[in-house]
């Protein structure tokens, strides 16, 4: 998704026809994966570890960009590979660090099919051959779009020109027995412009090019001009009929989507997302996130503890069958008090954030009091995994308060934390 064309964009998205809601259907029990785009993955793994920390779980496919000038990346291949994930390479045909300059008379489809880049592409196709490892790629993503120098109605191209492009790069890596590659073919899932010459449809290459069917969407909501708060349905279900009439074998997953929080509730977002998969997108095999924000929208899954906690809980619904190695995470407790010490009889209050956590979690407090007594209380947290607690002492001396998370089904208890206050 080029982030400088979005907000033309999402303006003409959501000025489109209306949406063909799917009719539901009963869920087909498949061994759904999660994917992520994480920035600094793969080049390194501590983020990719860092977010199964949190989450709790493996991430299956590992989605990172690389345009053709780049040549082959062995070592992010094998780092993803090592880490028991599959290496989706979104691989763009533009100069490189420039995808979002459309204007590149160079790199436009009809150069690559009359073979101006077929050495770098057998280069590509052999160094990603003798990896050894599964590889997905994923090139000239988007092409129903306008924003990329391989888009079907920008820099010189038509739509016509789209599928022999795709298939020249295909045959290339057939011919050198790379059949450790998967082909990837994704459109975004709204054509823009919005014309019969530029539907979905008139970009599929066929069968027998392709492994696998894709689509790119977001939930921006408000953060763009005349944009309103969309549904993950509402949002994919024209798209994946259309998939769905083209290749009625061929597997489809989500290669990029996200949501802001802007404008509606992102936790119910996430949690409709994934009851509705099962539901409504039998043939989706995986979810891939967009786990990056910028300045207007905040698309990562962790952008605060109450959005983490839905999308475990979303991965972890018995209805949505991952296939992944779903582990229970020790969450992490904070507690603060706002004083240290204070006067007989005027209030404290203590506070902390439950990550993560969810809405309404049970957090225990006890309170030790001079001379050994002790008393206790139940707290919940709020909308961002918040607790807070406050009294008011009636004897001097030395209190220790203590809190606990007792756990959930998805979440492993936590040690007692500890604060001591003393009253004077």
């Amino acid at each position: 998704m080029n982030r400088r064309l979005l907000t033309t964009f999402l303006v003409c998205t959501s000025l489109a026809g209306a949406i063909i809601a799917s009719s539901p259907v009963p869920a087909i029990a498949l061994n759904r994966w999660i994917g992520f785009y994480q920035p600094g993955t793969p080049q390194q793994l501590g983020p990719l570890s860092s977010m199964e920390g949190e989450l709790g779980l493996h991430i299956g496919v590992v989605n990172f960009f690389r345009c053709i000038e780049q040549g082959f990346t062995p070592t992010e291949v094998d780092n993803a590979a090592a880490h028991g994930s599959i290496p989706l390479i979104t691989l763009e045909f533009c100069a490189e660090g420039k995808s979002g300059v459309v204007d590149q008379p160079a790199y436009r489809l009809s150069r690559i099919t009359r073979g101006d880049f077929d050495s770098k592409i057998r280069a590509y196709a052999d160094a990603a051959r003798n990896s050894g490892h599964e590889i997905w790629i994923r090139p000239l993503h988007e092409m129903n779009g306008y924003w990329y120098p391989w888009s079907g109605t920008s820099n010189g191209n038509s739509p016509a020109d789209f599928v022999p492009a795709w298939r020249h790069i295909h045959d290339i890596f057939v011919r050198e027995g790379a059949t450790n590659v998967k082909f990837v073919w994704c459109p975004n899932i709204e054509s823009l412009p919005n014309t019969q010459s530029n539907s979905i449809a008139a970009y599929y290459p066929g069968d027998a090019y392709v492994d696998y069917m894709a689509l790119d969407g977001y939930n921006f909501s408000t953060t763009i001009n005349y944009v309103q708060w969309r549904s993950f349905e509402s949002l994919f279900a024209a798209p994946y009929a259309t998939l769905c009439s083209l290749s009625a074998s061929k597997p489809i997953f989500v290669a990029e989507t996200a949501s802001v929080s802007t404008g509606g509730d992102k936790v119910g977002w996430i949690r409709s997302m994934f009851a509705a998969i099962p539901r409504q997108f039998p043939r989706i095999v995986g979810v891939s996130w967009f786990n990056s924000a910028n300045s207007v929208q905040d698309w990562p899954m962790d952008s605060n503890s109450t959005v983490l906690q839905s999308y475990r809980l979303g991965v972890a619904n018995g209805a949505y069958s991952p296939g992944l190695r779903l582990g229970r995470v020790g969450p992490a407790l904070s507690i603060n008090a706002d004083h240290r010490t204070v006067r007989l009889r005027h209030r404290v209050s203590f506070s902390g954030v439950l990550t993560p956590g969810s809405k309404s979690d049970q957090i225990r407090v006890e309170i030790e009091m001079p001379h050994h007594r002790t008393t206790h209380a139940t707290v919940r947290t709020d909308g961002d995994a918040r607790w807070s607690f406050a009294f008011a002492p009636h004897v001097r001396g030395y209190y220790f308060v203590h809190v606990t998370y007792a756990g959930d089904a998805t979440r492993l208890g936590t040690h007692s934390k500890t604060v001591r206050v003393q009253v004077k």
